[in-house]
């Protein structure tokens, strides 16, 4: 469910996704984390939470995106950062590309198509480009690209 302006207000809607709600997929820190979180909770109100995970009243009325946008632009401020909820995406984008996982997978996950995620989401960085460079030269040579030979002739040729 997202909220959605409207008359008098904002209400609860469906997804605007086509394939409907969104799932997302949590390795075992962010399942930590939430589980950590819950604990915290379960202290602070004296009970088991029921209801939305993010709420402003015990998990009776679920937080609105930008309010929770507005935290954690404010927590980031108190540490240095410019951080916003979109942030997030494209560091995940960013971050599950660079590490090998195939772009299908990337933009699956962040609910886009794959020319979407790459215009937008994934960012290049130096690094990354040296690291292609030197990824393209070794597969060259171990394909036969006689690089040896090539650096002994142009030594030659400066002596």
């Amino acid at each position: 469910m997202q909220w959605v302006p409207g008359k008098g207000g904002q209400y609860l809607a469906p997804p605007k996704s086509e394939e409907g709600v969104r799932s997302i997929v949590l390795g075992q820190l962010g399942l930590d984390l939430l589980e950590r979180y819950r604990d915290i909770m379960r202290d602070m109100l004296r009970r088991e939470p029921d209801g939305w995970l993010l709420s402003y009243d015990a998990g009776v009325t679920p937080m609105r995106a930008k309010a929770l946008g507005q935290a954690i632009t404010d927590l980031g401020k108190g540490l240095g950062l410019q951080v916003t909820t979109h942030s997030f995406r494209r560091v995940s984008a960013t971050q599950v590309v660079a590490a090998g996982v195939d772009v299908d997978t990337a933009a699956r996950r962040l609910g886009h198509t794959k020319e979407v995620m790459l215009a937008s989401y994934v960012l290049g960085t130096d690094d990354r480009s040296i690291a292609a460079a030197q990824t393209i030269e070794e597969r060259l040579v171990e394909q036969g690209l006689p690089i040896d030979n090539i650096l002994a002739i142009e030594s030659q040729g400066s002596s």
